[in-house]
C-alpha cells in the first residue's frame, strides 16, 4: 500500500506542483497575512497561475468561536518576482489592518 501512496503522491505533484513553504503574521484570531518563502507554480480555482513567483495573500478565519477554517481572499492575492517584495506587502497589509483598515488589500 505504501508504494501505491508514494506513486500517487509523485503523480499529483507532477500534475499540480508542490505546495510552497510559507510564513505568516497573525494577531489573535484575526486574519493571517501570508507570504511564500520559495517560488512555485500552482493554478488556483480563480484561474491565476503563480508561474514561479512568490505570493502574498490574506486568509480570513471562518467559523464560530475559534477559527476552524481559513479562506484565501482572492482579491488579496498578489505575485512578486522577489521574496522580499512578497514579505513587504504582507507586512504592509498587516500593519494597515492593525491601524484599523478593515480590508487593506482594496
Amino acid at each position: 500500500m505504501d508504494a501505491v501512496e508514494r506513486e500517487l503522491g509523485r503523480y499529483l505533484e507532477r500534475m499540480f506542483g508542490k505546495q510552497a513553504r510559507f510564513r505568516y503574521w497573525q494577531t489573535g484570531d484575526g486574519p493571517m497575512f501570508v507570504y511564500t518563502v520559495e517560488p512555485y507554480n500552482l493554478r488556483y480555482p480563480e484561474g491565476q497561475v503563480a508561474q514561479g513567483r512568490y505570493e502574498s495573500v490574506v486568509y480570513m478565519p471562518r467559523g464560530k468561536g475559534r477559527a476552524r477554517q481559513w479562506i484565501a481572499v482572492p482579491e488579496s492575492r498578489s505575485y512578486h518576482v522577489l521574496r522580499k517584495d512578497a514579505k513587504a506587502r504582507a507586512w504592509k497589509l498587516r500593519e494597515a489592518h492593525r491601524a484599523g483598515k478593515r480590508k487593506p488589500w482594496k
